[in-house]
């Protein structure tokens, strides 16, 4: 089953419940979501500074967990459109965001990627066990954008070491559960400021790791072979 939502890019200046958009208001400027509860995927195309991205977003955006009752569009004085978001358990989620220009999309990202990267250290101070290893994950496909933290304990590092060499700084060799922060709002933000010049993706990861190396290592047990450990995966 899918069901179908059109957002004009303008409308008069307020907040508006998309239900109340009606075919009337509807022309070739508008960002159509389209939400699949079968699959459990959330897809639509939106502007950008270049030209136009399309978002696909999976898992509980796409399905039980985000009240699609709740899909707000926010318009400013000009009649332009400015976010969509909509409420997942609660939780305002960001679905799009309207970006004036290149610098006005870099600040925005670099906000974000201080709280994504605060949240990310909150959960690694919340380790009680001795660390032997923090890997920090990246990755951007055409599915989507990840980035999450994973921590290691000296005996989980002793049973993987002896499969083969550098095995125990391969994250893939280790059990545990990631850490994340909100992969969805990066996934739209990177995408929504997509101007064909300036790697977005990668200036956000870029913070977030310094910003988990200077906060979160001080607050970590740590062996005496401790490694932070950062790459990217495909």
């Amino acid at each position: 089953m899918e069901d179908m939502y059109d957002i004009p890019l303008f409308y008069q200046k307020g907040i508006y419940p998309v239900q109340e958009f009606d075919e009337n208001d509807a022309s070739d400027e508008v960002i159509c979501l389209e939400n699949d509860t079968q699959y459990r995927i959330l897809s639509y195309w939106v502007p950008t500074l270049e030209g136009w991205q399309q978002i696909r977003l999976f898992g509980d955006i796409g399905h039980a967990f985000i009240d699609m009752d709740t899909l707000r569009a926010f318009y400013d004085a000009q009649g332009q459109l400015q976010k969509i978001t909509a409420d997942i358990d609660h939780q305002e989620a960001l679905l799009y965001i309207h970006f004036a220009d290149a610098e006005h999309a870099r600040q925005e990202i670099r906000d974000f990627a201080v709280r994504n990267a605060d949240q990310i250290i909150e959960k690694i101070a919340g380790f009680e066990d001795v660390a032997a290893r923090l890997f920090i994950e990246y990755c951007n496909d055409s599915e989507g954008m990840d980035f999450h933290a994973l921590l290691a304990t000296p005996a989980q590092k002793e049973a993987v070491e002896p499969v083969y060499d550098d095995s125990a700084d391969n994250p893939g060799n280790y059990p545990g559960d990631f850490l994340y922060g909100d992969n969805d709002a990066f996934c739209v933000l990177i995408n929504c400021a997509r101007d064909g010049e300036t790697d977005f993706f990668q200036y956000a990861v870029d913070i977030m790791v310094e910003r988990i190396r200077e906060q979160a290592l001080d607050r970590l047990r740590k062996s005496e072979d401790f490694r932070f450990i950062c790459s990217e995966y495909d």
